[in-house]
């Protein structure tokens, strides 16, 4: 490996001509204005990324936490020449204090679950949190990134990023992994990572643009070993072409400033980069290559303690020089999809719930689905059966399949128990629920890889998820549920229902007093969950004297008494009847059912603790 400084690329190097030559001019730009908008005009940027003292008391004592990224992306003067090898004479090592100074371009901040993270961080596995990038350009927002949870191209998982553009597709960053055996040999014995960087409106017409040539070791164009700090004060990441060319040259420095504060941010890996462009790169190819710089950032360059987009997607817009359009219109108020009931909605149970039965409204057995929830006296719940959860938890595997559920409508001349031993209470079996009329269709969509590595930590049941409650075709319906640690580390778990990209209600688990709280749970293994509709609370928490029950919801073994129901116990694959509470309007109704699958996700799904109470207490633990 003699002769690092020799280019590893035969081909002609076109960098060379706007870093040996004579400087490229960059546009009339006034140092102090708020931020430029077309990336076309300057010559490169200089990203920064904002120091942490949180961060850096918590990895000097390793603490399992880092705060959310942020950086400032500010514009390389036109009079720089930053360096392309080790000890280039007349090449540009900013201070800290120069960057600061430097036009404004964008700042882009992190936005990703702080739970997340420390569970992420517990495990060692940071690096690859999902995640999301605002890039702000004074106060509009109209790039966003978004990072899925990925293992990496050599787990045949690449890394990623997708570049949106008020909501369309333009762009896309990836782990290099054509060629698995490759990618491999690149990164466990070169210590080199490619990351290709593409421009298009959807996966099927991307056009690699570029490639990051991220390499840690001497195996590179240059020699990187210790780059980036007091004793090398650069690190060089190669931008290629498709062709293998030499289009420009990253430089990661350790900083022009000589003091305490350079040694920090290098301890503490708060980086600073230098970004010459492409001479021949658009607007797009340019914001395509900042997000795969950031793409290496977060995966190397950080500590580490889906399906294709819908088509119709447009091709991204010439960039001119006015600045961004403005966002669409926001979504419109639903037009009335839930008719009113044409009869008076029957009343199932009396306070008491002793009453006899009262038959629901006419409705058809075969129907496709229901429409309106104020139709019905109750929903069944049946999660759907998964082989591979069972094989996979019977060997200790760290897996689970993303749970779906059938939600059917509970007949109105059946009464569910409401206490155990209850004479003439309905038990329904797998046939009798599967022959029940569809209400919704509700599919979890999660990231397979975050549900790996939190089943491997035994945090599954915490994992950030969105459902998408399908009625026939249409997904009106969201919920999505952050992760979060629970209420006992005063960071209650939570489902935010939308329809239509609009906030209708909610179901938070109950916080309201710590102490409390704790006791429920710790002492009484009674865990608390808060139902709320557009801001008006349905459901305080039960306790104390006159409290009244509205509802019980019935989880079941099942009627069917073979090996099937015993399966589906063994594996929690549950089985529940929700009977409405009378007064309740549709969308109550939705945010209980939702309650009912918060608590399932929390403490009847796989790879929860035994939920089961076997103390003598009366708690009604079970």
């Amino acid at each position: 490996m003699a002769g690092h400084q020799a280019p590893l690329y035969a081909a002609a190097q076109p960098y060379s001509a706007s870093v040996t030559s004579a400087p490229v001019q960059m546009a009339a730009m006034p140092v102090h204005m708020q931020h430029i908008e077309n990336l076309e005009s300057i010559p490169g940027v200089v990203v920064k990324e904002t120091s942490s003292v949180v961060d850096a008391v918590m990895e000097s004592i390793g603490g399992a936490y880092e705060a959310a990224n942020k950086y400032h992306i500010k514009a390389m003067p036109g009079d720089k020449r930053p360096a392309t090898v080790h000890g280039e004479s007349g090449s540009w090592l900013p201070t800290s204090a120069e960057i600061d100074n430097l036009p404004q371009v964008f700042y882009v901040e992190e936005d990703s679950s702080c739970c997340l993270r420390a569970t992420l961080a517990y495990c060692g596995s940071l690096n690859l949190r999902a995640l999301k990038l605002n890039y702000y350009q004074g106060t509009s927002k109209n790039i966003t990134v978004n990072r899925p949870c990925k293992l990496g191209a050599c787990c045949c998982c690449p890394l990623e990023m997708r570049i949106m553009n008020q909501g369309q597709l333009v762009g896309m960053v990836q782990e290099d992994c054509d060629s698995c055996l490759g990618c491999c040999w690149e990164q466990c014995c070169l210590c080199t990572c490619t990351h290709k960087v593409m421009v298009g409106s959807s996966r099927a017409s991307m056009v690699h643009k570029y490639s990051l040539k991220n390499s840690t070791c001497c195996c590179g164009r240059v020699n990187n070993c210790f780059g980036a700090t007091c004793c090398k004060p650069n690190f060089f990441i190669d931008v290629v072409e498709p062709d293998g060319k030499l289009a420009s040259v990253i430089q990661k420095t350790y900083g022009g400033d000589k003091g305490f504060g350079a040694c920090c941010r290098c301890t503490f890996d708060f980086s600073n980069y230098i970004l010459p462009f492409p001479p021949k790169a658009t607007h797009w190819d340019r914001v395509a290559l900042l997000t795969g710089l950031l793409s290496i950032e977060y995966p190397y360059g950080v500590p580490g303690y889906g399906q294709p987009p819908p088509p119709g997607f447009g091709q991204p817009q010439p960039y001119a020089q006015q600045p961004y359009a403005q966002p669409q219109q926001p979504y419109a108020q639903p037009q009335q999809p839930y008719a009113q009931p044409q009869q008076p909605y029957a009343q199932p149970y009396n306070g008491a719930m002793t009453q006899a039965p009262v038959q629901m409204a006419v409705m058809p057995m075969h129907m496709p689905h229901i429409e309106n929830l104020e139709s019905i006296p109750g929903v069944v719940v049946k999660e759907t059966s998964s082989v591979v959860d069972a094989v996979m938890e019977s060997i200790g595997g760290a897996y689970e399949a993303a749970n779906k559920y059938h939600i059917k409508a509970m007949p109105g001349d059946k009464r569910p128990a409401t206490v155990h031993g209850e004479s003439g209470s309905w038990l329904p079996t797998g046939a009798e629920i599967d022959n029940l009329p569809q209400v919704f269709y509700v599919e979890e969509d999660s990231s397979c890889c975050l549900r790996a590595m939190l089943a491997y930590c035994g945090s599954l049941n915490l994992r950030a998820l969105k459902l998408n409650y399908y009625q026939g075709t249409s997904r009106n319906i969201t919920v999505d549920r952050p992760c979060k640690l629970g209420a006992c580390c005063c960071c209650p778990l939570e489902m935010r229902i939308m329809n239509q990209g609009q906030l209708v209600g909610m179901v938070q688990e109950d916080c309201d007093s710590c102490c409390g709280c704790c006791w429920e749970q710790c002492c009484l293994c009674t865990s608390t969950q808060k139902v709320m509709v557009l801001q008006a609370q349905l459901f305080h928490r039960r306790g104390g004297a006159g409290r009244q029950v509205a509802s019980v919801i019935q989880k079941t073994f099942g009627g069917g008494k073979g090996c099937a129901a015993c399966f589906r116990g063994t594996f929690d694959f549950s089985n529940y009847i929700l009977p409405f509470p009378p007064k309740a309007t549709h969308w109550d109704r939705i945010a209980l059912l939702t309650g009912l699958l918060s608590i399932e996700y929390a403490y009847h799904s796989r790879k929860g603790a035994d939920n089961d109470c076997d103390c003598d207490c009366d708690c009604n633990c079970s």
